[in-house]
């Protein structure tokens, strides 16, 4: 029963995983309000943990489980933790205060944390195998020893081109900083635009929010102005991208997008109101993040499903442009 062995691998490596980063959260909470000896300086301990476990858990996560979704079921679990340390309970207690700068370092750069890995397990792709050298007879045994020589080389290489008895390179030239740059921005720009204009949005509302006279009636009508425009811009951008590209590249570059536009609106976007991140404590701070992400989430299933309904997702249009090829094709008699 080799694929009833395989799932329970996975479900035994996801509970291991969600463990783990559940453990290190509490270690981290823990830790946070430590102090060197001797001194009133906080020792960031707790930072490096939260830092070097959480990016080594979505790579633990991936490896046991085969899975790039599953990898990113321990996040929840920290995500949790922290989110309970960072609330005021019923009693007044609050495990991470604002001024605990230790605890919100450890909450921001361990986010971030996940959140690279993440990138890094969805969105890079291995660099494919080189292609294999087809059978090359020689013209004469002269040349037998140089042909066989230029041959290993540019297949080492991964580009190869046969001229004749000699194999010569097709690869480009490499590029220097500045084109190699150009490069990936013109490869992440789909993404960057649309964190830039989820951004804007949220920033926008803000500083409107600032620069109004009735600042006691217009922080939920703000925050309702927000949310309603993000969730419309990630429909739009959803059902736009699913046309372009299949759920595999789309959906990764969607999420990404939306947690840079996510981490970026809580970061920055209280400088628009002349206050800091951390101003009013950290659980302040993440529910901003875990609203965004949940409006958008949701304009983007709905973007998706209503490309899908209508038949304009990339894989209706691939299955219809491959009908129409096989029906264009003369019948063989």
């Amino acid at each position: 029963m080799p694929g009833l062995t395989e799932n329970l691998y996975r479900v035994f490596g996801v509970i291991v995983g969600l463990g783990l980063a559940m453990i290190t959260a509490v270690l981290e909470v823990t830790l946070s309000p430590i102090t060197w000896p001797g001194s009133t300086t906080r020792l960031p301990l707790s930072v490096l943990i939260a830092v070097i476990a959480n990016f080594g858990l979505v790579y633990f996560t991936r490896y046991v489980t085969g899975r790039v979704g599953l990898a990113m079921i321990p996040a929840i679990g920290w995500f949790a933790v922290l989110l309970l340390a960072s609330n005021t309970t019923n009693e007044g207690d609050l495990l991470i205060p604002a001024d605990n700068y230790v605890g919100v370092f450890t909450l921001f750069l361990g986010s971030l944390a996940w959140a690279v890995g993440a990138y890094r397990v969805i969105v890079r792709r291995r660099p494919p195998p080189a292609p294999a050298l087809p059978p090359l007879a020689p013209r004469n045994k002269a040349r037998t020893g140089r042909c066989a020589r230029v041959r290993r080389k540019f297949a080492a290489e991964g580009t190869w081109r046969r001229v004749g008895c000699a194999v010569i390179s097709v690869r480009s030239p490499p590029r220097n900083g500045v084109r190699a740059m150009l490069a990936m921005f013109k490869r992440h720009q789909p993404v960057l635009t649309l964190a830039g204009i989820l951004f804007v949005i949220y920033l926008a509302v803000q500083a409107t929010w600032w620069l109004s006279k009735k600042p006691h009636h217009v922080p939920l009508a703000a925050a309702y102005v927000a949310m309603i425009g993000i969730g419309l811009v990630m429909l739009g951008f959803v059902y736009a991208w699913s046309q372009r590209w299949p759920s595999s590249v789309m959906m990764p570059r969607a999420f990404v997008a939306l947690a840079l536009g996510a981490v970026l609106s809580a970061v920055l976007g209280p400088f628009a109101r002349w206050e800091h991140p951390f101003q009013h404590g950290a659980g302040d701070f993440f529910n901003v993040i875990w609203l965004f992400l949940a409006v958008g989430l949701l304009g983007g299933i709905i973007g998706m499903l209503f490309a899908m309904a209508l038949g304009k997702d990339y894989r209706t249009e691939a299955l219809r442009r491959y009908e129409a090829s096989k029906l264009s094709k003369p019948r063989r008699v």
